[in-house]
């Protein structure tokens, strides 16, 4: 790499000129390194994939010298030292480091072997290792490679790609199978090849089994009659796809005596170090690391983080994110200082700042979202979620594939997707207009924003579009596993008249007669059982399988009701009863219980898929153990009457747009990281009671760990809540639904929460006002950012710090410190349509208050701006609340 250098600062801008002169002429000689052509092929799915080629111009005097010329007609001016979570490229192997010994030797490899397993864990740097070590490297030796990672069928688009190429003159108008294409184009580029099939388990997924078996059958065949010193196929392929590679050494013994099988691990210290270092030192001279940080801190702790046993890897990932954030701080924080040539060494307290390896980690992602409004916060998730699939990969879609997913314009999807690509979220193909995640690591957290249920649909629908494109192609019904999974979904599928024929066809295979039989049977039954049920009133109508037990077992069952709000706003009782169901069975939906212990009601929401769909009870637990009088220490009492829904002076008729809502205690200040932690520590030591969900609701998180609000004991949360009676931030939902539960109490609804934010009249009765203190701002009398002129000095303050802005009824910070979590899934009658139109929503919830990162005049108590309910923020935090009995 030295004499790349060299050679480098050797020319002058006039050789440079006629260095690229000569480079155009070369491409009239052959095939030109460089050149590189975009397959566009329709296949299975309508998808569409890229092969590139390299290799150098067969006049070339020098591999290192037309290197190095390339490089300079084609690299942009700005380069970085690190990758983030974007792959190492071509362009990129003069700052590739690490990797030079893994890279040689594969080279000496490949150049005595026909065939090369390359295989590692997702983020082990498979593709860059291909792309930025091995390819440079066989081009300088005169090979001509092919790089193929999205999978069509791999025959026909690698054809395609090698027709579509210009300058170059390979015929394979009479080849056909993979054998002869290979052959072909060695005998007319008279050069070794190297074809890389990178991303392998790509073909596993996206191809049908009929598809695979073919391929294998001809890359068995084209295994049989290769030279290794003539061509050479490299395949690499995800550690967890390695056994799928099972069906190829059945079909070609050659897999086991003329290949060589290598397994990419993380990199060791020795490496890492490289790769810390030398990327900028190479482009950032006078940007250096503190010696004793990097060895002592930096190092270690990358180590650590990556879970193993021993201190010998570190995973490239993360060392591309957490390097990356200090480089970029660093050049933010000294952009004068590195133009006048200072140097800038990067010290440990820079990475204390920035939360360490854990806190960049986790934060990266969560701050690059949060820069967005919620609305678009909503939307940009949304958009990522596209480019997943319900295996757990990414996936590359079109803004058309995103767009009918979503109810949002190309211009909206667009706009956002330009943020998230500049914040290196997303990757792009440019010419094909399609996205996806810059990296597998980020699968993980966005699986995150999914509930069980809608990605299990998500999964559902997915098999679904695979199993359909199989009976077009070839008439191939369900397979009865996956017909199972798949029809219990269903409903949730958009099926045209083809897609009924599957299921028709399906259901006929496995079913068949059978299956007639059975529905004849079940309406026979139904009818006896409706006119039992109905003539002879034995049982009501409204009848459904519900249990309801405190936590200790005993039956709450008689004193519990159940209620749901239906699309008027009105409130409609179903009667619990507990026995055979009605076969209508109440409609799907989301309700709530209302359960009356000790002078409280407790409302618990329940959410129904329908109970014929129920085998067992759905058994709702109550932790009535907390019902005490000492329950309601520091909180408000609101008691039961009329109430304005909406802004008042929008409001023409305030009679119309009155509700009443019933009694109810309201936490008098935010919950507080004191509070939190006892809640932390009890479920640590009960985690049992905390790994598991009740009635398909998200009470409780599977990992206790889970509760941890995000850069818990960080430095990076302590910015924001410094102080134990600071509060509690960077919680979702999930997280305040079960610290409330945890206390015997549930989150505020809207209304509630708007109530509780009454002023005072001139004859001291409560009036709704647009702060509780009146209808105009006041800096003194709530946290907002508009007492913070320095962005750096934004926090949180103890709550119940600013007294003139309580409430009518006594309640702290309902404007500014944090935004508070609220429940709009069984909320009292409602007048607002916006509420009333998303009650039944599975994963958005409104957030009242405003917060210190959030202007006065934006934050009226009227306000409701949703988030999804698994979106953590430094700005989100919650207080409890719980009902009265009236009775």
């Amino acid at each position: 790499m030295e004499s790349q250098d060299e050679n480098r600062q050797s020319h002058s801008q006039g050789e440079q000129a006629e260095s690229q002169q000569e480079s155009i002429d070369n491409r009239s000689g052959g095939i030109f390194f460089g050149d590189q052509a975009v397959v566009q092929g329709d296949v299975v799915g309508g998808n569409k994939y890229e092969v590139r080629f390299y290799a150098l111009s067969s006049n070339s005097e020098s591999g290192q010298a037309s290197w190095n010329r390339y490089r300079q007609e084609s690299q942009s001016s700005l380069e970085e030292p690190y990758k983030f979570l974007s792959y190492y490229d071509t362009l990129d192997a003069d700052i590739f480091y690490g990797r030079e010994v893994v890279s040689d030797l594969l080279v000496s490899k490949i150049s005595n072997h026909k065939l090369v397993l390359i295989n590692g864990k997702s983020g082990s740097g498979k593709t860059s290792l291909i792309n930025a070590g091995i390819v440079p490297r066989l081009t300088e030796r005169g090979y001509f490679t092919i790089i193929f990672r999205d999978y069509g069928y791999p025959t026909d688009i690698i054809k395609a790609g090698i027709d579509s190429l210009e300058n170059v003159e390979i015929d394979l108008s009479e080849s056909r199978t993979l054998t002869e294409i290979l052959h072909q184009t060695h005998i007319d580029a008279k050069r070794p090849i190297a074809i890389f099939l990178d991303q392998f388990e790509r073909f596993f997924l996206n191809l049908h089994v009929n598809q695979q078996a073919q391929f294998i059958q001809e890359f068995s065949e084209c295994l049989n009659s290769i030279k290794s010193h003539e061509i050479a196929i490299i395949i690499s392929v995800r550690q967890d796809f390695y056994g799928n590679l099972g069906e190829f050494w059945k079909a070609s013994p050659e897999f086991n005596t003329e290949s060589y099988q290598y397994y990419l691990e993380s990199l060791s210290r020795s490496e890492a170090l490289d790769a810390i270092k030398k990327p900028l030192q190479r482009l950032y001279p006078n940007i250096i690391y503190d010696p004793d940080f990097l060895e002592t801190q930096l190092l270690p702790h990358l180590l650590k983080d990556t879970g193993k046993q021993s201190n010998a890897q570190v995973e490239p990932v993360h060392l591309q994110i957490v390097c990356n954030r200090l480089f970029d701080e660093v050049r933010t924080q000294n952009r004068q200082k590195l133009q006048d040539g200072e140097t800038i060494i990067i010290k440990e307290n820079l990475y204390q700042e920035l939360g360490g390896v854990q806190g960049i980690l986790l934060g990266y992602v969560d701050s690059i979202l949060a820069q967005f409004t919620p609305k678009e916060r909503e939307e940009a998730k949304s958009i990522l979620k596209q480019m997943v699939t319900g295996q757990g990969t990414r996936a590359f879609r079109t803004l058309i594939e995103i767009k009918t997913q979503l109810n949002l314009s190309e211009d909206e999807i667009e706009k956002i997707i330009q943020q998230l690509d500049r914040s290196r979220l997303i990757e792009t193909i440019p010419s094909e207009r399609k996205y996806s995640l810059t990296h597998e690591y980020l699968v993980q957290k966005v699986n995150q924003w999914y509930d069980i249920r809608e990605l299990e649909i998500k999964k559902a629908k997915e098999l679904f579009e695979r199993c359909l494109t199989n009976w077009k192609l070839y008439k191939s019904p369900i397979p009865r596993e996956q017909f199972q999974a798949i029809k219990r979904y269903k409903s949730n599928l958009s099926i045209d008249e083809e897609g009924e024929k599957l299921f028709k066809r399906s259901s006929q295979i496995y079913y068949g007669t059978n299956l007639l039989i059975g529905f004849a049977i079940s309406g026979l039954f139904a009818f006896l059982a409706d006119q039992l049920f109905h003539r002879f009133y034995l049982i009501p109508h409204e009848i459904g399988r519900l249990r309801v037990q405190s936590f200790k077992g005993e039956d709450l069952h008689k004193n519990t009701e159940l209620f749901t709000i239906k699309n008027d706003g009105s409130k409609e009782k179903y009667q619990i009863a507990w026995g055979v169901p009605y076969f209508d069975g109440i409609p799907r939906g989301l309700y709530y219980a209302e359960v009356k212990h000790n002078g409280y009601i407790v409302k618990q929401p329940v959410k129904i898929d329908g109970y014929r769909n129920y085998n067992e009870p759905v058994i709702l637990k109550i932790p009535t153990d907390k019902l005490s009088i000492d329950l309601v220490k520091d909180m408000a009492l609101v008691p039961k009457g009329k109430f304005i829904v909406g802004n008042p002076s929008e409001i023409n008729s305030l009679e119309k747009s009155s509700v009443v809502v019933d009694s109810f205690y309201i936490d008098k200040y935010e919950v507080t990281n004191q509070d939190y932690k006892k809640f932390l520590e009890e479920v640590a030591a009960n985690r049992e009671s905390y790994q598991f969900f009740y009635n398909d609701q998200p009470q409780y998180k599977k990992d206790q760990d889970g509760y941890k609000p995000g850069l818990w004991g960080t430095f990076p949360y302590q910015i924001y809540s410094k102080t134990n009676m600071s509060p509690v931030i960077n919680v979702d939902w999930y997280d305040a639904f079960a610290y409330c539960a945890w206390q015997g109490k549930r989150l505020p609804t809207v209304l509630e929460w708007e109530k509780a934010a009454s002023g005072r009249d001139e004859q001291g009765q409560p009036k709704k006002y647009a702060y509780p203190w009146g209808d105009e701002p006041d800096i003194t009398k709530a946290n907002t950012i508009d007492k913070w002129p320095n962005q750096n000095d934004r926090r949180t303050e103890e709550v119940g710090k600013y007294q003139d802005g309580a409430s009518f009824y006594g309640v702290f910070d309902l404007i500014g410190n944090a935004s508070e979590w609220t429940d709009i899934w069984y909320v009292e009658p409602i007048v607002n349509k916006e509420l009333t139109a998303i009650k039944s929503g599975y994963h958005q919830q409104a957030l009242k208050g405003g917060s210190f990162g959030r202007p006065q005049q934006f934050s009226p108590v009227y306000e409701t701006p949703l988030s999804d309910i698994s979106q953590r923020d430094p700005q989100y935090g919650f207080r409890c609340a719980i009902s009265k009995s009236d009775n």
